[in-house]
Parts: C-alpha cells; sequence; structure tokens
C-alpha cells in the first residue's frame, strides 16, 4: 500500500518542479533578467490539460541571473517564489566579486562575505546576530601611493555636520532642464577619496540615473574645497578614507 501511495505521488511531485526559463528586460534600465519558473503548462486539472501558461501565476523557481548591458550583477536561486541558497553580487564597475551568502526563506541568512572592488574579502557580516568580523580594512589605491581605507577608528566628516552638508548639496546643485522634463528623480551616488588633509580627490559616479543628474552631482561633489572635510583616521594619523555619498534628485520640494 505504501509503495502505491508513493508511486501514485512522486509524478506529482516531479511535475510540480518542472521549469521553463524566461527572459526579460526591464524598460530604458539595460537590466535584464534571466530565471527559470514552475511550469504550469499541460496541467492536468479534473481530466482536462490546460495549455494557457497566462492562466498560472509566474513562480520563481531555479537559477536566476540579473544583467546590466551584459554584465553579470547578481545570481542565486529561487524555491517556490523565494530566494534561497547560495547567491552572489557582482560590482557592476570592475566586475568583481562584492558579496556571497546564503539567503534562507527570501531573507539573507548566517554570514555573508563583502569584497572591495578589487574583488579582495574585507569584512563578514552576520545577517541573524548583526555581528561584523573585518577581514581587511585596506582598499585597493590606484592612483597614488599610500592605503586607502573603507573602515576606520574616526571616520572623515563634513565641517558642520551632515545638515551643512545638505545645505551645501542643496545650495549648490541645479535640476537638469532635461531630468526635469522627462521627470527623472533618484539617487545618484558618488564614490571619492578623503585625503589626509580632507580634501576630495578622484570623484566617480558609482551609480547613476541619467538625464544629466550624473554629471550634475558629480560636479558639486568637485566643488568641496579641501577645508570642507575632516579626514579620517586610524592609529592616531591621518590616512585616505574611501566614501561613498548619495546625492538626492527630487522633483516634490
Amino acid at each position: 500500500m505504501l509503495k502505491f501511495l508513493l508511486l501514485l505521488f512522486c509524478p506529482a511531485i516531479l511535475f510540480a518542479q518542472k521549469t521553463r526559463i524566461v527572459s526579460k528586460s526591464i524598460d530604458s534600465t539595460g537590466i535584464k533578467q534571466v530565471y527559470s519558473i514552475l511550469d504550469f503548462t499541460s496541467y492536468q486539472s479534473q481530466g482536462k490539460f490546460v495549455s494557457d501558461k497566462d492562466s498560472f501565476p509566474e513562480v520563481m523557481h531555479g537559477k536566476f541571473q540579473a544583467f546590466n548591458n551584459d554584465t553579470l550583477l547578481v545570481e542565486g536561486y529561487y524555491k517556490f517564489g523565494m530566494k534561497d541558497s547560495i547567491w552572489k553580487e557582482y560590482d557592476n564597475i570592475n566586475r568583481n566579486l562584492s558579496g556571497s551568502g546564503l539567503y534562507y526563506y527570501d531573507l539573507k541568512d548566517d554570514w555573508w562575505v563583502y569584497y572591495n572592488l578589487m574583488g579582495k574579502a574585507i569584512k563578514k557580516y552576520n545577517h541573524n546576530s548583526k555581528e561584523t568580523i573585518i577581514l581587511d580594512s585596506l582598499l585597493y589605491n590606484e592612483y597614488e601611493d599610500g592605503e586607502i581605507f573603507q573602515f576606520v577608528e574616526i571616520p572623515p566628516r563634513f565641517i558642520g555636520g551632515e545638515n551643512e552638508l545638505m545645505r551645501f548639496l542643496g545650495t549648490n546643485i541645479h535640476y537638469p532642464n532635461y531630468a526635469k522634463e522627462r521627470n527623472i528623480q533618484g539617487r545618484v551616488y558618488i564614490t571619492f577619496v578623503i585625503d589626509k588633509t580632507g580634501t576630495v580627490k578622484n570623484a566617480k559616479v558609482l551609480q547613476g540615473i541619467g538625464g544629466g543628474c550624473d554629471e550634475e552631482a558629480l560636479r558639486v561633489v568637485n566643488l568641496m574645497s579641501k577645508n570642507m572635510w575632516v579626514p579620517g583616521y586610524q592609529n592616531g594619523q591621518a590616512v585616505l578614507v574611501k566614501y561613498n555619498m548619495p546625492v538626492v534628485f527630487s522633483l516634490k520640494n
């Protein structure tokens, strides 16, 4: 009797996990997703076969990949519509691994390892206990002699604090007309180095939104003079520190 029941249920289990590949492009972003979904076509219901795939919800199940103009951004697996197993995230600029770890029931689980732009592991973070282990606080410096830190004992700070930084950005940023006309809004992320004198160097767009906003954010960051920042300190010494800063473009205000 038990054997009969197993034979009866095995086909249903195997069918439930039959998948097909879907490729989807996100309009005007350059992002493309390639993933597997459960294939409900030809599903037998009350003695009839249903072939209309649009009659069923799209449930991700199996391998998932996302690309930005053919550059791999992330890859992992879904299990019945939820992120599961090992996932890997990649840097869109240098195409190196930026983070990897487990997902469990759609949430990052346990220890994840994070990497710098050169693909070197710099820290581990436990998404359950919120514990951080620094593996390497140094970043590769491609511009000049000296070490660039990503984590320091005393981080660099804008003179006058966060409110003064927001005032500086708000005073100097001019919303591009092209972006206004097309309702382009969002955050532009600028990455730069604050040197031992508090000078901003090597500013670059880390992630943009287009419409001229990227160039405007970069222009304003480069306006910051050397007396606007207090440098970061490690072991009592001023050091080079990498800093990532979001610049918000909003038409609400």
